[in-house]
């Protein structure tokens, strides 16, 4: 072995020109897998980061509970003493306006928001420059957004509106409004003890944020709400997180098929180039057999020359993956995300993208091996570079067959196959392509013109077009599908985003109102419609399992057209229906969980005596319901209900949610204790918060298409080496260059039509296919959309790095004059 390896370097130093293609082509694959696997890595820190900034210094929050304004202080103390927290944090805060005195500007409307300086621990991670305020004098620290709109920075004074007239602070510091959670819309921070000055409101918080030592929050919160304060509630914020855990499933499960694609690619291109370094040095090992050299030597120096080149080729795209990955995530990153760190690198990745690097030279050399291995002295005195087609007909009916089943599934609709014939279609393009190549390639024969002729003669004649169709097809189908995949996945995002929030404006009363106030309600300018609800508490049990929780009461027939659920077990077509059936509840996850409970199980509710029992239709995890059940009104009223206490509310496409909510506060001015909320605003920085994911899977799908599309112009590029004496001798019987130009460029025409037949006519159904997954992941229904400026895009980028890779080649191959190009061996 010693002296098949010693063998393989000599080779190696004495022939490296003809290692450049598998080495380039080796280090693109790589660096393409380890690319992916970054940009994957960022892609679920980025959902992950957004996700974790929702929920600022917390696992779970304590509000006000309906009808209440505020909490006591006094409760802070018993809720400290609940089992698992670990740490928490009071705020209060109210309404406000500040402007800058010496700025001449207008008041801007702000939340003023007080915390405990003994918290300075926890909220110092926010400040991006200054500091926090201590306490002694009257100090502020704002959002980056509110200081720039007001024109003010570290060391100027704001006033502000208070209970008792307008109040000077001095700002302190500024912090990141990306890490300030549901404090990061315009609010302005002073300590505890000043904002309760502020307001008049010295025994009262509005909100506790708390750590608790258990990794399920949710759990934890629905076993201790019985153990709560008088007038205080759990807010779920680990909703969010749960609710779009199935995204960043499927999130991974597109990137994998990235990486897999990816290394397949990289397996191809390596064993095209293999096979073409081995094919020209064919004399060489003809002569070595004939002075006594055996077939398993030359066969292990070749092995040996693939493992050499797998560690050097593997180390170089290790670097440009890391790089690529790093500028992709720069480039796609919005805004002040952009300078995010490096990306992060892990064991795991390094161990893998090495592996299969190394794995994919040997598996690349492998039928180059075979071919020195099997082949007899006397075959090896002949030079085989180019092999003329095999006509099989088993790939042709494989690629049919598979590209048959894609169709049947999509025709289907069905969910359950959709990923099966996502994979099939884009497997079918490497049986296909080389076929569909040599089809083109014989249309292209019949031309007039003598030199489209003959590089349509050749190339179907021989198996050149073979392995660069493959490649250049399933990057274009991949590319495409994912394209419509990564509007699916943006869309499922923003109505997981938008439903965790609940209806436009929401509306709550301490009493029943009468079905007059809802004709009002509806009547506002710039509301579409209008839902009934009511809550109260109940007690579920199930088999040996009880708990206490709150409910929410809907009309069936109205309420799922104002607002949605974040499904985890069910959707927005099927669920509605049932959940209009009878006796019926949808339950949340943390709920559902505890209880052991499943769609299709009953539970008992049961309220003052009165017991219910409802059919579970599905589960859900939302930010705006939290752990309350979902009961119809008509079950609520048997159970003692007090009847409609709120109103779920949906603006009119376009309209100003933010007018619409104060209108429907003046028309509920009349009505004692009611509260009237929106979460457009947070819903807003939410969505602006995950953003990012659908620009690095965008970056994912360029990295892939470049660096395939090098690879495959390099294989044209020893194509070209290889002909110059076929160039020459045209040139010599009078061929103009321009001639021979188009010759060259034939064959990268016919790969890129080929390219763009077969990979846009399977890109597209292969992502409506993806899309369905992202849907049945969700619960939801999304209509894929057309990407015709991507797939141009696509096209274009594809075309691109074809003829700019076979440019310079072809500039090379015709530099040299005949009579050196037919002296060349």
């Amino acid at each position: 072995m010693r002296a098949a390896f010693a063998n393989g370097w000599r080779q190696l130093r004495s022939e490296s020109k003809r290692h450049v293609l598998p080495f380039t082509t080796l280090a693109i694959g790589v660096a393409m897998l380890f690319g992916t696997l970054l940009a994957a890595q960022g892609a679920a820190m980025s959902v992950s980061d957004g996700v974790r900034s929702l929920t600022t210094f917390g696992d779970i929050g304590v509000v006000p509970a309906a009808g209440y304004d505020a909490i006591p202080q006094t409760a802070v103390a018993e809720i400290r003493q609940l089992s698992g927290v670990m740490s928490m944090l009071p705020t209060f805060s109210s309404a406000s306006a500040v402007q800058n005195p010496e700025g001449g500007s207008s008041a801007r409307d702000v939340i003023v928001t007080g915390y405990p300086t003994s918290a300075d621990s926890i909220v110092d991670r926010v400040v991006s420059e200054g500091r926090l305020p201590d306490g002694e004098r009257s100090e502020a620290l704002l959002p980056t957004d509110v200081a720039s709109a007001l024109g003010v920075g570290v060391g100027s004074t704001l006033e502000v509106a208070t209970s008792a007239g307008q109040r000077s602070v001095v700002v302190v510091g500024l912090a990141d409004p990306s890490s300030l959670g549901v404090f990061g819309r315009d609010n302005v921070f002073v300590t505890l003890d000043e904002a309760q000055r502020f307001f008049d409101a010295r025994d009262e918080v509005t909100r506790i944020d708390l750590v608790v030592s258990v990794p399920d929050a949710s759990s934890w919160g629905l076993r201790h709400a019985r153990d709560l304060p008088a007038g205080a509630a759990f807010q779920d914020t680990a909703a969010v997180a749960d609710a779009l855990d199935p995204v960043q499933q499927t999130l991974g499960l597109v990137l994998v098929v990235c990486g897999a694609v990816v290394l397949l690619v990289a397996v191809l291109l390596t064993a095209v180039a293999f096979r073409s370094s081995v094919a020209a040095r064919a004399r060489t090992f003809g002569l070595l057999r004939t002075v006594g050299a055996t077939s398993g030597w030359l066969a292990r120096g070749v092995l040996a020359e693939a493992g050499l080149v797998g560690v050097v080729g593997t180390t170089v795209g290790l670097v440009f993956g890391y790089a690529g990955s790093w500028a992709t995530a720069v480039l796609s990153a919005p805004g002040e995300s952009s300078t995010s760190g490096p990306p992060t690198l892990t064991f795991l990745s390094v161990v893998l993208c090495v592996g299969a690097g190394i794995a994919a030279a040997l598996a690349g050399a492998g039928r180059a091996v075979l071919v020195v291995s099997r082949t007899s002295p006397s075959d090896l005195s002949h030079s085989s570079e180019e092999s003329t087609t095999k006509n099989s007909i088993l790939p042709v009916v494989a690629g049919i067959a598979l590209l048959g089943a894609g169709y049947v599934v999509l025709a289907v609709h069905s969910e359950v196959f959709a990923f099966a014939g996502f994979a099939c279609l884009c497997v079918s393009t490497l049986f296909i392509a080389p076929v569909l190549a040599r089809i083109l390639a014989r249309g292209v024969a019949r031309h007039a013109d003598w030199r489209l002729a003959a590089a349509g003669r050749r190339n179907s004649a021989t198996s050149v077009l073979g392995m660069p169709a493959r490649v250049a097809s399933v990057l274009v189908c991949i590319s495409i599908a994912l394209c419509v995949g990564v509007g699916a996945i943006g869309k499922a995002m923003e109505a997981q985003i938008s439903k965790q929030f609940g209806a436009d404006v929401q509306v709550t009363a301490p009493v029943a109102q009468n079905a007059l106030l809802g004709e009002r309600l509806a009547a506002i300018t710039g509301v579409e419609l209008v839902t009934a609800t009511g809550d109260g508490q109940v007690d579920v049990s199930h088999g040996s399992n009880v708990t206490s929780v709150g409910f929410l009461a809907v009309d069936p027939s109205t309420y799922f057209s104002v607002a949605q659920l974040p499904w985890q077990d069910g959707d927005d077509r099927s669920t509605p229906r049932r959940f209009d059936e009878g006796a019926t509840a949808i339950v949340p996850v943390a709920v559902a969980d505890e209880l052991d409970l499943r769609p299709g199980d009953r539970m008992e509710v049961a309220r003052n005596g009165v017991v219910a029992r409802v059919d579970v239709v599905a589960t859900f995890s939302s930010l705006a319901t939290g752990n309350q059940i979902i009961l119809p009104l008509e079950v609520a009223t048997r159970l003692g209900s007090a009847g409609v206490t709120g109103y779920d509310i949906s603006a009119v496409e376009g309209a100003d949610v933010l007018a619409v909510r104060d209108r429907v506060a003046q028309e509920m001015a009349v009505v004692p204790g009611a509260t009237v909320i929106t979460g457009v605003e947070m819903k807003a920085r939410a969505s602006s918060q995950l953003t990012a994911y659908t620009s690095v899977v965008l970056g994912v799908i360029g990295i892939a298409l470049v660096f395939g599309a090098v690879g495959v112009s390099s294989v044209f590029a020893s194509d070209v080496a290889r002909r110059r004496r076929e160039f020459a001798s045209l040139q010599v019987v009078g061929a103009r260059r321009s001639s021979v130009l188009v010759l060259v460029f034939g064959g990268t025409g016919l790969v890129a039509l080929t390219a763009v037949i077969l990979g846009v006519g399977t890109g597209w159904p292969a992502g409506i296919l993806l899309t369905s997954v992202v849907g049945g992941s969700l619960g939801v229904a999304i209509t894929p959309e057309f990407p015709i400026v991507s797939t141009i895009g696509v096209v274009a980028m594809l075309i691109a790095a074809l003829v700019a890779a076979t440019v310079v080649p072809a500039r090379r191959g015709l530099g040299v004059s005949p009579a050196d190009a037919l002296r060349e061996e």
